[in-house]
């Protein structure tokens, strides 16, 4: 799958299923040659077309040059993967629309917010996006004038808010007009009886400085830094 890309594969930082094997992640395996201090990782992840710093994966703890203030911690809430709890999704202009207690993992492979069709749907709406059929996905899209209006994304996870501007979830397209953006919230149909995760990508940790805690089984978010 990697014969037309620049990467050269895929850096696992889950959770080994040891039952199947003697298998490790490279975390595992560094923390059991003792090369780290702790079972943690962190990302820092730049904005395209500033002049931020390059991305940054510190392995073995945080590092504060990249986050400010303290962070917000998540219990874990599934045994093998980077899955919590958000309290409630609420949008700063509206006391009468939140989604309530949802299930959601941070992705380091996506460039979007994914969450249940209906939920994303009815959120989007809100927000006064406009629908678009690309292909077999269904986007929103904004126009340029109506970005300064908009209303913050607000996840309260752990009582604490964490939220996100117009600018933290919308984004140009390859391909539309330079005046019209597309919401980095899309949706996903979920199988009967599969429980809906919400998946947390790039815009998402561009905005938040992740902290993965293996031995604490948590996860953690605090504001990254500006630069």
């Amino acid at each position: 799958m990697f014969a037309g890309s620049m990467n050269d594969g895929i850096l696992g930082l889950g959770f080994s299923n040891t039952d199947e094997g003697e298998e490790f992640t490279v975390l595992d395996n560094m923390v059991i040659q003792g090369l780290l201090p702790a079972p943690v990782f962190s990302f820092y992840l730049n904005r395209a077309g500033t002049d931020d710093p390059d991305s940054v994966l510190t392995l073995g703890g945080t590092n504060p040059e990249y986050y400010k203030g303290d962070f917000t911690f998540a219990n874990l809430t599934a045994p093998d993967r980077w899955q919590f709890e958000i309290d409630r999704i609420q949008l700063s202009n509206s006391k009468d629309f939140g989604l309530r207690k949802c299930q959601a993992m941070v992705d380091t492979g996506s460039s979007l917010i994914v969450g249940p069709s209906n939920e994303v749907d009815a959120l989007n709406k809100r927000l006064g996006a406009k629908p678009l059929k690309r292909g077999d996905r269904k986007l929103y899209t904004f126009d340029r004038y109506q970005l300064n209006s908009l209303p913050n994304l607000e996840f309260i996870v752990n009582g604490h808010k964490l939220s996100m501007t117009s600018r933290d979830y919308t984004a140009q397209f390859p391909g539309m007009r330079r005046a019209q953006f597309y919401s980095g919230i899309v949706g996903k149909e979920f199988k009967r009886g599969e429980t809906p995760v919400w998946s947390l990508g790039f815009s998402f940790m561009r905005t938040f400085y992740t902290q993965f805690d293996k031995g604490n089984r948590r996860i953690g978010f605090a504001k990254a830094s500006s630069f």
